[in-house]
């Protein structure tokens, strides 16, 4: 059974550097079961040590989560 985590912070307590650290490393989290649907572009963002707005409830947010691999947990921060 897929489960979806969902990460919420408020404004000033580290939510955009926890955004960071996931689009950073999504390949451990893949290795972990955990998919995590950010924009190719963010993930460029926070791979430069820039932090991130997560993954952004955009218009695209529905084809990014329907393309991850199925069987994964799901993330959205």
């Amino acid at each position: 059974m897929r489960r979806l985590w969902v990460h919420i912070g408020h404004d000033k307590t580290g939510s955009s550097y926890l955004q960071s650290v996931f689009a950073r490393n999504l390949d451990m989290l893949g290795a972990a079961g955990i998919a995590y649907p950010v924009r190719p572009d963010l993930r460029e963002t926070a791979a430069k040590g820039q932090t991130t707005s997560g993954t952004e409830n955009g218009p695209d947010l529905e084809s990014r989560m329907a393309a991850l691999p199925g069987g994964l947990d799901v993330l959205l921060s």
